[in-house]
């Protein structure tokens, strides 16, 4: 099982889609990094494994922090 498991999040914003089916897997002990360009979504990604996603943000797919679901 992963220690955190995200998967088809999609994140919109007043109608607008801002991350379309991101996904991302991490096991205990291992260490990730998320790159892209300045906009490409990694602030909004991390944001939602937050649970603080700004005003009018609207998510949907899966976030299991350790198999439970956090979205």
């Amino acid at each position: 099982m992963s220690l955190l498991a995200i998967t088809d999040l999609t994140v919109s914003i007043n109608g607008t889609e801002i991350l379309h089916d991101v996904g991302v897997r991490m096991s205990q002990g291992e260490i990730v990094a998320i790159t892209g360009e300045s906009g490409s979504g990694k602030s909004m990604t991390a944001l939602a494994a937050m649970g603080l996603l700004p005003r009018g943000a609207v998510p949907t797919g899966k976030i299991k922090l350790e198999g439970t679901d956090i979205l």
